[in-house]
């Protein structure tokens, strides 16, 4: 099973509950799919790999059933409570953003951290720290040519980190993200026994983009859930049902 019985333990209590995200669409729709298609919202089961576990294989059903995506309880650990996620929701976009591993669990422990560019900036400061201990366990500086970072050595599994990027004008901050008005950015990464049953999954689901999103998104990996159901819309470019998938995901880590 997926991470379903992951928790991570904060200031705040142990968070154990699935989060699961819902849209109003009721009327079943086709979504092509590779080499198949799909029906959404129909009672009429539909064939997919049966090496799956049995939960997942559920949670899949349920989806294609509902239209309905179930996301990894630990995702609501990442938020630090509604009051701030309601808070990051409602504030004026920021144009200085980060545009991955926010509120979204990671496969791999040298990711790859994006944000958006600043005018005028000479560099960028990436900030990484654990939330628990508080200390910085990468601070680097990268040219303004950089709008992405890797870093040099794993981060250690099962630990919740968050990261922030400043734009630095010389010596000068002349923006941060997130700002003072967005939540922070939170991620953890898969433990070994989690990546090697992501694997397993995403490989029995094949090139299935909605098999794999569905997948991820149960898993909390919501930037590979993202990226799936970005490459179902292309595919579909006129159907609702596929911007609702992404949406769900979007709406769940506020991308």
């Amino acid at each position: 099973m997926l991470l379903a019985a992951a928790g991570i333990s904060l200031a705040v209590g142990t968070f154990w509950w699935t989060t699961t995200i819902r849209n109003e669409t009721a009327r079943p729709a086709s979504l092509r799919d590779h080499d198949r298609e799909w029906v959404i919202g129909s009672e009429t089961p539909q064939a997919f790999s049966a090496e799956l576990p049995e939960e997942l294989c559920a949670t899949i059903r349920n989806t294609l059933r509902t239209g309905r995506l179930t996301i990894a309880p630990e995702i609501a650990a990442l938020l630090e409570n509604d009051e701030t996620f309601a808070r990051r929701r409602s504030a004026r976009p920021n144009t200085f953003r980060l545009r991955s591993a926010t509120t979204t669990a990671l496969p791999a422990g040298r990711p790859q951290f994006r944000w958006t560019p600043v005018e005028g900036a000479t560099a960028y400061r990436i900030e990484i720290s654990n939330v628990a201990q508080r200390p910085s366990v990468a601070k680097v500086e990268v040219p303004a040519s950089a709008l992405e970072w890797s870093p040099a050595q794993a981060l250690e599994a099962g630990v919740l980190y968050e990261w922030r990027v400043a734009a630095l004008r010389g010596e000068a901050v002349v923006a941060k993200a997130p700002n003072t008005s967005e939540a922070k950015a939170r991620f953890r990464i898969l433990n070994e026994s989690e990546r090697q049953e992501w694997d397993r999954a995403r490989a029995a689901v094949g090139e299935s983009n909605l098999l794999r999103g569905i997948v991820a998104a149960r898993a909390g990996l919501l930037d590979e859930a993202a990226e799936e159901f970005r490459a179902l819309g292309r595919q579909n470019p006129r159907a609702e049902r596929a911007r609702l998938f992404l949406e769900q995901v979007e709406t769940a880590g506020a991308r």
